[in-house]
């Protein structure tokens, strides 16, 4: 059975929202109550990790990049984002966290992408991450 580009769109796109409603829901209800932001976090990645195991196992290589560069961005990416927004989860609503997470995170994914994977912040590119800053603030 062959799925048009359409149906996938739209597959994908309710998947991720389910993802991330899932995310900051849990996280939200999680916070005050036993467990602290470190413990979420490293709930999340071991749940990733199960589930994406037997795919990474699969490929030659886990990452096309170097060691460094990996460790770096699954580090960043991974553990201390899911920290810093579960800690967040302890004074903040959830309502503020579903415009700002999802909004701010191409944001600092390209902040975080010059020092780690050495990549250039363009005019254009700057004009649209001022953009999201403005939008951020407002």
């Amino acid at each position: 059975m062959s799925l048009s580009p359409r149906t996938v769109g739209i597959a994908a796109a309710v998947v991720t929202v389910a993802i991330w409603t899932g995310f900051i829901v849990i996280g939200r209800a999680s916070a005050g109550r036993s467990l602290l932001p470190f413990d979420l976090g490293l709930l999340r990645i071991v749940g990733a990790s199960l589930v994406l195991l037997p795919w990474g196992c699969s490929l030659a290589g886990f990452s096309p990049l170097p060691l460094r560069p990996t460790v770096l961005t699954g580090l960043f990416g991974g553990l201390v984002y899911a920290i810093l927004c579960y800690a967040g989860f302890f004074y903040a609503p959830a309502a503020h966290a579903a415009v700002l997470m999802p909004g701010s995170l191409p944001l600092w994914t390209a902040l975080l992408a010059v020092p780690v994977l050495g990549g250039r912040i363009t005019a254009a590119r700057a004009l649209g991450l001022g953009c999201m800053v403005a939008g951020d603030l407002v």
